[in-house]
């Protein structure tokens, strides 16, 4: 499985065990306190019920979920959840533009008005 695979492009079984790999790191991080908001209900129905909530994201969002999730106090519920996955690509694009020079970053500007100019050079022809 790849990172940037969708959670909707495994099969079924899979999609269970990814939620279920969810589960056992935040069960790690918040032990009882986890389990606490889904007593009384059976866990593969919470699993199912997450799977089918999180199609759209990627197996890196889901990782990125899980360890955002760990700086909280207090274990996620699915929105919370899901939102703290949805900040993977901004997340991503901060550490690149970290390791990036001044030198490379102004460079980089200069290719992209360098292509820009080229383009509308091409669409007004």
């Amino acid at each position: 499985m790849e990172l940037t695979e969708r959670l909707s492009t495994l099969r079924h079984q899979d999609q269970i065990r990814v939620i279920e790999r969810v589960f056992q790191k935040l069960l790690m991080a918040y032990g009882n306190q986890l389990m606490a908001k889904w007593q009384g209900i059976e866990l593969q129905d919470v699993y199912k019920d997450w799977a089918e909530s999180m199609q759209e994201l990627t197996l890196g969002a889901i990782n990125h979920g899980i360890e955002e999730s760990k700086k909280s106090e207090n274990p996620p519920n699915q929105g919370e959840f899901i939102a703290m996955c949805k900040t993977y690509k901004s997340a991503q694009l901060l550490k690149i533009g970290k390791n990036l020079s001044p030198k490379q970053i102004e460079k980089n500007r200069a290719r992209i008005a360098e292509v820009a100019a080229m383009l509308a050079r091409s669409k007004a022809a």
